[in-house]
């Protein structure tokens, strides 16, 4: 009965030890695919490593890695304050690689290769403390997937969460740093990828735009462009290649391929990587770039900061490569509203299930479907990942048209909302995280067939929006009865700062009636972009149309009361512009873009 009594004693002093003191514990490094080293497998020579960044000796018994690889701390583990301990794949390889670096112990189970969970935890109670999900993508450090590098956080004593690919770098050196803290990385020039053309016919050919970011020309002469982070050498820049602070490098596929020897996008997704490396062609420690998905024929990927710093790549309005980009490509169906914690009860508490509002913001008619040329094959519809649903065969979208999404039966939706009848509701299968998800409106491309047979339906991007339930976006959409609402609808919607927050009992958005949604006013506006002549085409006569600049002056108008109106713009230097239209008796606005 004493030792059964001293054990448990001993397993809460433990468990109230680490419940004060376990936030200290950070996981300090990870070589997940170190490479094959004199005959010895690489998968041999992968570790991982703790550090307590406090000042306390940790008591780690009753301490596990429970996910990912497998190791329990024994009883009597202490780790003092700036102390490693280095958890390896094989005792005997590791000792022979790193002949002066003590281990603690040798975990079960392998470090995957592209990426995979992480969780260590306490036994008594079981609670999960420490949780990476590191990645072998961007924004995670790409060279540490078999280029030698391993992965080690940004701060030498981390004090975040460590759940995101920006709070980790590569190592300073290859073969990384083992019982130690990393030492101080290169400083690499910012030269970055800004725009890739990724699915193109002749005579139009895929390219990438490289930027120089820092404040002086830099040598890029000897790096590497690829399409694949465990090839780099997929093309390699000419030697004695300078690119100046502020300009642009094209290179389209004919220099990225020569003679087939170098690389060529796939057209239904891929990557864009730049490499650093030396005269001999030695990779040194600098990768950045993207991975895209599929893309329609002519559209361009482009990177664009959000209000919060995060580096997104997507669609553009219009190719631009060689100048700065433009505003992200957004519509024609966008996401306007996102009902994602309903609240549920009687009044006065509201009463509303969750649900998801799609429009058409376009001034056409949105086919929600792929219209194949042969009438065999079925036709591809779209879909929206987060809340698994797919629309049905044959439907279209008019312009200004919503859509609505829920997760409950389409009658009682519309009885419990007063939805009017001629507005499109559909019940979809999965059901939205009320702490962050990730809605994506996606619409099918050409089929494709891969070399093995299998017929192949590449989905592009339309929108998407990754929400949570904390702060920068609104907070009382989480159970409160409120909903996320769309700030502006042609304005890029995966930003905090284009939503706000409403009462999601509310359809005051919808038109009352059929007859209200068809007159709405459309107006087509092309070519966009313009060259010499710009259109302005109205369902009713146009009574005048203005063009401003940027910066607020009026630079072209027209009086002329026509349904059709027709401006040159070959004196306009090249750049964006604003429109504003006046139609039986209505202000319409948007913008346009002059090359």
């Amino acid at each position: 009965m004493k030792k059964v009594f001293s054990f448990f004693v001993v397993m809460l002093f433990v468990s109230l030890l680490s419940a004060q003191t376990y936030t200290n514990i950070k996981i300090t490094e990870i070589m997940y695919n170190a490479p094959n080293n004199n005959g010895m497998l690489g998968s041999s020579l992968d570790f991982i490593e703790i550090k307590n960044t406090g000042s306390t000796i940790i008591n780690m018994a009753g301490f596990s890695f429970a996910e990912g690889i497998f190791f329990t701390f024994p009883n009597g583990t202490l780790i003092s304050g700036g102390e490693f301990m280095v958890l390896v794949a094989d005792s005997i390889n590791f000792k022979l690689k790193y002949p002066t670096t003590d281990f603690f112990g040798q975990y079960t189970d392998t470090l995957s290769n592209k990426g995979e969970k992480i969780r260590l935890a306490s036994l008594f109670p079981v609670d999960t403390f420490l949780s990476i999900t590191y990645n072998d993508n961007f924004p995670w450090p790409v060279l540490a997937d078999g280029s030698g590098w391993s992965i080690v956080p940004v701060e030498t004593n981390p004090t975040t969460n460590q759940k995101l690919g920006e709070e980790w770098r590569v190592s300073a050196d290859t073969c990384g740093s083992p019982g130690m803290d990393d030492g101080t990385p290169p400083v690499f020039p910012e030269i970055i990828i800004t725009e890739c053309l990724t699915h193109t016919d002749p005579p139009e050919y895929d390219a990438v735009e490289i930027y120089n970011a820092s404040s002086s020309s830099v040598d890029i002469g000897g790096w590497f462009l690829s399409d694949d982070r465990n090839n780099p050498q997929g093309f390699i820049i000419p030697l004695g290649t300078s690119i100046n602070s502020g300009e642009y490098i094209v290179y389209n596929e004919l220099e990225l391929n020569p003679d087939t020897n170098g690389f060529t996008f796939n057209r239904t997704g891929d990557h864009a990587i730049l490499f650093s490396a030396d005269a001999d062609s030695i990779l040194t420690g600098y990768a950045t770039g993207y991975k895209f998905g599929a893309q329609f024929n002519g559209v361009s990927f482009g990177r664009w900061i959000t209000s919060e710093g995060d580096d997104h790549f997507v669609a553009q309005p219009a190719t631009s490569l060689g100048i700065a980009n433009d505003s992200p490509k957004v519509g024609p169906v966008v996401i306007t509203h996102i009902n994602y914690n309903a609240v549920n009860g009687t009044p006065p508490a509201p009463t509303h299930e969750e649900y998801v509002v799609l429009q058409n913001i376009s001034d056409s008619v949105v086919n929600l479907y792929y219209e194949h040329w042969d009438a065999t094959i079925l036709d591809t519809t779209w879909i929206v990942k987060g809340i698994g649903f797919a629309f049905d065969a044959g439907l279209s979208l008019q312009p200004k048209e919503y859509v609505i999404l829920t997760d409950t039966t389409v009658s009682y939706f519309r009885s419990a909302n007063v939805i009017p009848s001629f507005i499109k509701v559909y019940q979809y299968g999965g059901k939205l995280s009320n702490k962050s998800d990730n809605i994506r409106v996606m619409a099918p491309e050409r089929r494709d067939t891969l070399l093995s047979g299998v017929i192949y339906t590449p989905y592009v991007l339309i929108d998407q929006v990754e929400y949570t339930d904390t702060v920068p976006w609104p907070i009382n959409s989480d159970g409160t009865g409120n909903r996320l609402d769309r700030t502006v609808d042609n304005h890029y919607g995966n930003d905090p700062a284009n939503w706000g927050e409403s009462n999601g009992g509310s359809f005051d958005f919808l038109p009352l009636s059929l007859g209200e949604l068809k007159n709405a006013i459309y107006v087509s506006v092309f070519p966009n972009p313009a060259h010499d002549l710009l259109n302005f085409v109205g369902e009713q006569v146009l009574e005048s149309v203005q063009l401003y600049s940027v910066d607020g002056r009026l630079v072209k108008s027209s009086k002329d009361k026509f349904e059709e109106i027709q401006i040159e713009i070959n004196s306009l230097k090249p750049g964006v512009y604003f429109y504003q239209l006046e139609t039986n008796g209505k202000s319409v606005k948007g913008k346009v873009i002059i090359q």
